[in-house]
């Protein structure tokens, strides 16, 4: 949800990256979507694995399932009353794998063991954003000048080997602020207030989780379940910030570049119920434990600009090219609860609702066993997310081989009650159709979900743009039961 600042922090982690590794979106097999993944008291099929895995022990034949989709994200951004929109595509699949159910026939109080393994889409990260207009009151430059990370609140005072290599150290090797002559390292920029800006995020990447589960179904009435969670996260943001002017005859502009390279493998555990005690309902619980991601940064920072005496492009002192940063760490998410409830109304239909509980204040980063170095993100994060409650709501219709779903959900902003976007809930509505033949099934899902936020091109900014993203999702899948 919250898409990349430019953050000024420690080492270069931002407690963006954090809520990103832990944060969640509706993907999964078609069935899932198209009932906006309340299946947390239904179970009966692949991707609830990876939220309540006491669904596993509903299924009784053996199956195999895979589930490619395709999303569309629209961004629309309105900054200083100019509007500007822009897009991306991706095609992927959100779910392939397969549940063995093996039946012991002994008679006794389990009638199903039953193993799982496969892959679950649960973030996707491929967005364009582009926000730009005439800004006659700001620049890049006020945030060079004045932030909380020098003594005094500015870098007036400070000699330019003392700047932050990745920020104003750059600005200053790119003249876009330089030292007053005479003074004791006093700053001034040629930069005028009155400037068209824009400001560009490209950024891909997803996060998936390879899920092996077991489960049991005990007399028809309680199922049990288990999943081991293996996540790969892929993180990569290109973000550019311009700004231009008119210098007499001439056109000037700088630019800052920052490029982001997030990779990290983390591991969970999670494990479930569903119980029926009557035939129409099913009640279901999960608990996930936090993810215990490690993970590996790249990071790279630079400008460009052009004054009346050409091209600028700032270089180590041996001319070369800036290098990159790399860092390594820990990220450890919060722990998840479900609490699910569901009707089935025989042959014909069913209704669910799932409520989930996330507290992402509790996110923590970490160097090794030590959280030292990361005090003040910790903190932070403590300041800034709060416990959420998301919410799940679908159905099902049969009429005989055919079956009609639909389905809502509300997820809430994870920022505190004060601070701004905490208003910046996810909405979305889905709906589907499917066949389901004894032994296969063919269903196709549709979901829409739409947030709003309000974002600011750099730390200090106080205009703000606000966006309005709309990602649209189709997915297929096809299973087959044996």
């Amino acid at each position: 949800m919250a898409l990349l600042l430019f953050p000024v922090a420690l080492m270069g982690q931002s407690i963006d990256d954090a809520y990103r590794m832990a944060g969640t979106s509706l993907w999964g097999t078609a069935r899932f979507i198209g009932m906006g993944g309340a299946f947390g008291a239904l179970g009966g099929e692949f991707t609830t694995l990876s939220y309540n895995p006491g669904g596993i022990g509903v299924i009784q034949r053996s199956l195999i399932s895979f589930s490619p989709g395709l999303s569309r994200n629209l961004t629309e951004a309105e900054f200083l009353n100019n509007t500007t929109s822009d897009y991306t595509y991706n095609v992927g699949f959100s779910s392939l794998g397969t549940i063995l159910a093996f039946q012991p026939g002994s008679g006794g109080m389990v009638k199903n063991v039953n193993v799982g393994l496969g892959y679950n889409k649960l973030n996707d990260f491929d967005q364009y954003t582009r926000i730009e207009a005439f800004n006659p009151t700001g620049s890049l430059v006020d945030y060079f000048f004045f932030n909380d990370y020098h003594e005094g609140g500015n870098i007036n005072g400070t000699h330019p080997d003392d700047l932050d290599p990745f920020w104003e150290r750059l600005a200053f090797d790119a003249y876009v602020i330089d030292t007053i002559p005479g003074t004791d390292f006093e700053y001034s920029s040629p930069v005028p207030y009155g400037v068209d800006m824009m400001k560009k995020i490209d950024s891909y990447g997803r996060n998936g989780e390879l899920v092996v589960s077991l489960g049991a179904n005990l007399m028809h009435r309680l199922y049990l379940g288990a999943s081991v969670g293996i996540q790969s996260f892929s993180y990569r943001a290109s973000v550019t910030h311009v700004e231009d002017w008119v210098d007499g005859e001439y056109n000037d502009y700088f630019s800052f570049m920052r490029e982001l390279n997030t990779s990290a493998t983390g591991y969970n555990f999670k494990m479930g119920f569903i119980y029926r005690p009557i035939d129409l309902i099913r009640i279901g619980a999960a608990f996930h434990t936090p993810t215990f991601f490690n993970v590996d940064d790249e990071i790279y920072n630079t400008m460009e600009s052009s004054f009346v005496s050409g091209l600028i492009v700032p270089t180590d002192e041996e001319g070369y090219q800036l290098p990159s940063d790399y860092f390594n760490y820990r990220l450890i998410t919060p722990f998840k609860a479900m609490l699910s409830v569901g009707l089935q109304f025989g042959k014909v239909g069913m209704l669910s609702a799932d409520y989930e509980y996330v507290d992402y204040s509790a996110m923590r980063f970490r160097v090794g066993d030590s959280e030292a170095q990361f005090d003040y993100h910790n903190d932070l994060i403590a300041d800034t997310y709060r416990p959420v409650s998301n919410l799940r709501l679908g159905g099902e219709f049969k009429i005989g081989l055919f079956a009609l779903r639909g389905g809502f959900a509300w997820y809430q902003s994870p920022f505190m009650e004060g601070l701004e976007n905490d208003d910046a809930h996810t909405t979305s509505v889905s709906a589907g159709l499917g066949i389901q033949e004894k032994n296969y099934f063919i269903d196709l899902g549709f979901i829409r979900s739409n947030y709003g936020e309000r974002h600011y091109l750099y730390e200090g900014e106080t205009n703000g743009s606000f966006l309005e993203n709309r990602n649209t999702r189709l997915v297929a899948t096809v299973g087959f039961r044996f």
